[in-house]
């Protein structure tokens, strides 16, 4: 089993079985993305809604997963932006890891961050 480490980030991540879904809210814990993000929470409301909250940003989206995938897929639709992001996520021991390309671009195959990618690690909130 590979280990995901932020730091020197490995690209496999060992799958867990999944929590009920992705509905919850979870605040961010760890990155790997080529321009650093503030800490954020996102909320995904039973609806198809995404809350986004930062200490400068607050957004509305909505989102659709595919769990039918490996891995699985989400998209996210923000309202002010002309391409949805596409992204793949997992469950690791309680975390939800998303990994998002930019928007309009078909989304990641790996686990990765960096280069063109974002890697987040979130954990559910209090």
């Amino acid at each position: 089993m590979t280990t995901l480490a932020i730091a020197g980030c490995a690209s496999a991540i060992a799958a867990e079985p999944p929590p009920a879904s992705i509905v919850g809210s979870w605040r961010l814990q760890a990155q790997k993305v080529d321009k650093k993000a503030e800490p954020f929470t996102m909320t995904f409301l039973e609806s198809g809604t995404l809350e986004f909250l930062s200490d400068t940003v607050s957004m509305t989206a909505t989102y659709e997963v595919d769990d039918t995938t490996t891995p699985r897929r989400v998209s996210l639709h923000y309202r002010n932006e002309p391409a949805p992001w596409h992204g793949i996520y997992q469950f690791r021991d309680g975390q939800l890891w998303l990994c998002f390309g930019d928007a309009g671009v078909p989304p990641p195959t790996k686990f990765e961050g960096g280069k063109g990618q974002a890697l987040y690690k979130l954990v559910p909130t209090k």
